[in-house]
């Protein structure tokens, strides 16, 4: 065999490119329950230790962040890094890790990535735009197509999930408020805490005998062994709360999973309402005491001043 030149081996090398190179990882908060950030950051950092033209510079992971839009911090950073020569490659674990947003996917991966001269790589879609051909770039669009539509659905299914259980009356959240737990034997079911609901036995007593609330929170708080020790809005919040009589309110915000829109209040006459959904911590004759005299001291203090303090 003909043995090479070392001039001619040098001058190969000198064609060898060393990618500065990135790995970006994303998680959305549904998919948590079924994979870690960490194992998919490690499945790309054995690819590129394999392949020693990719030098690692910096990982990048969105935590709990969906692919529906590129709102996501370490994306960002990443974008940031890129526009500053930092990173001139970029490995994901698979497309729908990068983006379920076919549109803006396509953008940057057709578009942005190759204007500024970056090397993209899906490992399991067999992806690289540098060795890419015209009909894989269909290819890939239809693959961020099918993750856009995958998104939407899961969205849509999760939704009516939640929904369903809501008009049964039963409770969906990740987790109670003070003075209730979830029961560890039913995650739809809530029961008393009782060393919380002490708290709010004792908070809506004080308020019934005309106490202040600041004052109220003021004692409660500066305890040694305190249970809580949030603002005064945090007993503010208590006092007009339904739940401590056993009532359930629900769908008081919605948001969209795919969208990642922000929380939207729900009006009134479109939330769910259970009475007697949950144990009650107070008697009713207690709750209405309370609210008595929080609405009458509320009454007086807009006759004596319409622009004074807010605690009722």
């Amino acid at each position: 065999m003909a043995r090479k030149s070392r001039k001619n081996s040098e001058k190969d090398d000198i064609y060898i490119k060393i990618y500065k190179t990135a790995i970006y990882a994303r998680l959305s908060r549904e998919a948590q329950k079924i994979e870690t950030i960490e194992n998919q950051i490690e499945y790309v950092k054995s690819y590129i230790e394999k392949r020693p033209h990719f030098q690692l510079v910096d990982t990048y992971a969105d935590n709990g962040y969906t692919g529906t839009n590129f709102n996501r911090p370490e994306f960002q950073r990443l974008m940031e890094d890129l526009r500053n020569r930092k990173i001139d490659c970029i490995i994901v674990k698979d497309l729908s890790r990068f983006a379920r947003e076919h549109i803006g996917a396509g953008d940057y991966l057709n578009n942005i990535f190759p204007f500024l001269g970056v090397r993209f790589i899906a490992i399991n879609d067999d992806y690289d735009n540098i060795n890419i051909k015209p009909e894989e770039y269909f290819l890939a669009s239809f693959k961020n197509l099918a993750h856009s539509h995958f998104a939407s659905e899961t969205s849509r299914k999760v939704a009516m999930a939640k929904r369903s259980l809501q008009e049964q009356g039963k409770f969906i959240g990740n987790r109670a408020k003070f003075g209730y737990s979830i029961d560890p034997n039913d995650c739809h079911k809530l029961i008393i805490n009782e060393e919380q609901a002490a708290v709010i036995r004792e908070i809506f007593t004080r308020a019934a005998d005309g106490e202040r609330i600041s004052s109220i929170h003021k004692d409660i708080t500066s305890r040694e062994n305190a249970v809580f020790k949030s603002n005064v809005q945090f007993v503010f919040r208590i006092l007009r709360d339904e739940i401590y009589i056993g009532t359930l309110i629900q769908r008081t915000t919605m948001t969209s999973f795919y969208k990642n829109e922000e929380m939207q209040k729900v009006p009134k006459s479109e939330q769910l309402r259970f009475e007697n959904a949950v144990p009650a911590i107070i008697s009713m004759e207690l709750w209405n005491k309370a609210r008595q005299v929080i609405e009458e001291r509320k009454a007086n203090r807009k006759r004596k001043a319409p622009q004074g303090s807010d605690e009722p």
